[in-house]
């Protein structure tokens, strides 16, 4: 793992009634969704990446983070698979704007799969 990596955690569910996939990312309460399981952790991994990009690269950090609700923090905590997931990325800082952070190179998505019975 990058020394500058930020982690995440995501539930990953199957939701029966809509028959979509549904991924949420606890730390800052983003969802996505998708008809195929592989596209909604990817499409997940996209929506985390460019809120940390935004966060980053406008200096708004200290709004970065907003956690989910409990009881999706219950379900992640529940799940049966777990698996990590590493995604680089890539940065086109402002000339204007120097950060004031330091940029994180990598987001790790830990995905907890919450299988229903």
């Amino acid at each position: 793992m990058a020394p500058n990596a930020l982690t995440f955690k995501v539930l990953l569910k199957f939701d029966q009634e809509q028959q979509v996939w549904i991924t949420h990312c606890l730390e800052l309460d983003l969802v996505a969704s998708s008809n195929v399981k592989k596209q909604a952790k990817e499409e997940i991994i996209d929506v985390i990446k460019a809120h940390v990009k935004y966060a980053f690269e406008n200096n708004n950090i200290e709004y970065l983070f907003s956690p989910a609700p409990q009881e999706i923090w219950d379900e992640y905590f529940a799940s049966n698979e777990f698996e990590e997931h590493k995604s680089l990325i890539v940065w086109k800082a402002a000339k204007d704007k120097p950060p004031k952070h330091r940029f994180p190179s990598e987001i790790i998505a830990q995905t907890g799969e919450l299988r229903c019975a």
